[in-house]
């Protein structure tokens, strides 16, 4: 992937997302976005950088890592909630 030709649009983005199966306030919390800002990506208000374009391929050649990945996240997450 060549960081000054990258693909991102909405479309893509959204394409990759449904490759490893999570949602979109998932897939932000997996690249480290804000869900807000990230919302913006998918309906193409904002441009997202190419690093975040860069961890959604990553994630979409490499599902098996997002299943692992989600469930430490979901676990920090949820124990943030319950201020744990």
């Amino acid at each position: 992937m060549n960081p000054l030709n990258y693909n991102a649009s909405p479309d893509h983005l959204r394409g990759l997302i449904a490759q490893f199966g999570v949602s979109s306030n998932g897939a932000a919390r997996l690249v480290g976005s804000q869900e807000r800002i990230f919302r913006k990506y998918l309906t193409g208000k904002v441009n997202p950088p190419f690093s975040i374009v860069f961890c959604l391929q990553f994630y979409a050649d490499n599902p098996g890592i997002v299943s692992e990945y989600s469930k430490i996240l979901n676990d920090h997450y949820q124990k943030g909630l319950n201020n744990e």
